[in-house]
């Protein structure tokens, strides 16, 4: 923790808060996986990771309450980390204000992080699913720092594209409401049990051959060799 050598913790909800106290949840579409953000934590070195599952009880905890039972109470911190825009509990009462009011009382120090800009924009996760509604995945990934991927199982699709010679593999995500990029074609890299393959991703509908109009992530993988897929679990990125 900064410059002491203490222990690092990090909390976090699970699900999304916003899928819950959202007035329309259906329409919440989450960008990451728990486990993806697990993955990314631990690559930090984060020593604690706090998964808190959140409902509708939590939602309706206090900044006062949070702060005291669940941040001191459980970690007893030196200094805590937020956001510039970060805000917690119930009402989005508990703030950058709120922790320095509560600072000396509760023998923290308070730091903020000031925002990352692009394009001269703070980076949120609200511009980023801008970007991918739009397909601009050049500058959602550059948001991101690292590069959109939809984690997902190879299901069994009609065939069309093997007897045309171009055969491709069907995915259905993992996540329901994963938020999938604009309807396009996307250069990607497929990793499929350990092993990575350069590829075209199609997301979309597709009404030359499904009259039902229903949208499809279909990928063709540039290889020779034959792939053993179906039934796979498959990153694309």
């Amino acid at each position: 923790s900064l410059s002491k050598k203490l222990p690092s913790a990090v909390i976090t909800f699970n699900p999304h808060p916003r899928s819950i106290v959202d007035q329309d949840t259906a329409l919440f579409q989450t960008l990451i996986s728990i486990e993806k953000k697990i993955e990314l934590l631990h690559n930090f070195n984060i020593d604690y990771l706090w998964l808190l599952p959140f409902n509708k009880d939590v939602s309706l905890i206090g900044a006062d309450k949070f702060l005291s039972d669940y941040i001191i109470n459980c970690f007893n911190p030196k200094d805590i980390i937020i956001g510039y825009d970060h805000r917690f509990g119930n009402k989005r009462k508990g703030g950058k204000e709120f922790l320095i009011k509560n600072s000396k009382k509760y023998n923290y120090n308070l730091h903020t992080m000031e925002a990352v800009l692009y394009n001269k924009s703070p980076i949120s996760s609200s511009c980023i699913r801008s970007f991918l509604n739009k397909g601009s995945l050049s500058d959602a990934n550059a948001c991101l720092g690292r590069n959109y991927e939809l984690d997902g199982r190879v299901i069994k699709g009609q065939g069309l594209g093997k007897k045309m010679g171009f055969p491709t593999i069907n995915i259905e995500p993992f996540i329901n409401n994963q938020l999938i990029p604009a309807s396009g074609v996307y250069c990607v890299d497929i990793k499929i049990k350990k092993k990575i393959y350069t590829g075209m991703c199609n997301i979309g509908v597709r009404p030359t051959f499904y009259k039902s109009g229903k949208e499809v992530i279909e990928a063709h993988l540039f290889t020779d060799s034959m792939v053993e897929c179906y039934g796979r679990d498959v990153c694309i990125s």
